[in-house]
């Protein structure tokens, strides 16, 4: 017998020799799948939920995933009846459920499996759904090939962090990433080149062209494109010579006034700050960080500064573009 088929066989076995067939009405759309996962003490939980259900009884699960990366600790159910300890092996995993006895399968919507995976190195990886068979009360088995995908992260330097959650829900956003080393780095200072592709992608902003900046042929071929979209946009400039300058870093009112834009947010006009600091903001900017504070997209420092010229970090860029989702209904 070929691998796989066996757990097939044996819901197959325990559901004609348990129930007695049960007739349901159809439902309206075909069943659908889904992955949802949330990270904590270096381990990765991935929960299938199932949509659209039609008289459910058993399933079984084929999953592919980087072993490399991510190990399978646990594969559990919260529904009743008997689920086949785990299979997995180079990669592949196998998850088969089944429900006991002449009762209803299941209808709807439900969560249909949890896996737990520990992060064995850090980095981005990807849990793969590969197939699933749906086994109703009739015996009647149908295949989906969803082929869906949760990417797994882990970033070795971000336990602890203030911004740990919202980095992975970015990077689960696939709008950042992290380095080859496995890290993060949040506390890197962030160039205008870096912010602008994190927005322009986080804003799903087809890439442009060339720029018109003086500098153009110096801009790195992973930002031109988004550079020059976002440009196009007017959500970001250039400097008086012309240039863009793709590598200097982004302080806090600059990144503030880029991000108000690309929402647009308008400016509180003739609007001062309660900053203590307010005086040494720039003229172009206060309206925008007036705004963007009482939206609650920027704050201040600990002792009552926003310190405006100060460099923004990979971490604080990255907050102050998920606020804009979370505070602006941005689509994301």
């Amino acid at each position: 017998m070929k691998r796989g088929k066996g757990i097939t066989a044996l819901l197959l076995l325990l559901t004609f020799s348990l129930i007695m067939p049960v007739v349901v009405q159809a439902a309206a759309s075909a069943p659908t799948l889904e992955l949802r996962s949330s990270y904590s003490n270096g381990q990765a939980k991935v929960v299938i939920y199932g949509r659209h259900l039609d008289d459910l009884y058993a399933y079984h699960l084929f999953l592919s995933h980087d072993p490399g990366k991510v190990q399978l600790k646990q594969a559990k159910t919260g529904i009743s009846g008997f689920s086949v300890t785990p299979k997995t092996a180079k990669g592949k995993t196998e998850f088969a459920f089944t429900k006991v006895g002449p009762v209803n399968g299941l209808n709807g919507s439900t969560e249909l499996a949890e896996l737990t995976f520990e992060i064995v190195s850090p980095g981005m990886s990807h849990l793969v759904l590969d197939s699933a068979e749906l086994v109703d009360s009739k015996l009647d088995k149908r295949t989906l090939k969803p082929v869906l995908s949760q990417l797994l992260i882990h970033f070795a330097d971000l336990t602890g962090h203030w911004s740990e959650f919202t980095v992975y829900k970015a990077a689960a956003s696939g709008f950042v990433s992290g380095y080859s080393d496995g890290t993060f780095q949040p506390e890197r200072k962030v160039t205008r080149a870096e912010f602008t592709v994190m927005l322009a992608k986080a804003l799903d902003l087809a890439p442009g062209q060339r720029t018109a900046f003086a500098d153009d042929a110096g801009l790195p071929e992973w930002a031109r494109g988004y550079i020059a979209a976002a440009a196009d946009e007017g959500w970001i400039s250039g400097y008086a010579d012309g240039t863009f300058q793709p590598n200097r870093l982004m302080s806090r009112e600059e990144m503030t006034v880029v991000a108000m834009r690309a929402a647009e947010l308008p400016a509180i006009t003739e609007a001062g700050t309660d900053f203590s600091d307010d005086e040494t903001i720039s003229d172009w900017a206060r309206g925008f960080v007036a705004a963007a504070v009482k939206q609650g997209i920027v704050a201040g420092k600990d002792d009552g500064t926003f310190q405006p010229g100060s460099d923004s970090t990979r971490a604080q860029a990255v907050t102050v573009i998920r606020r804009l989702f979370e505070k602006v209904s941005i689509p994301n």
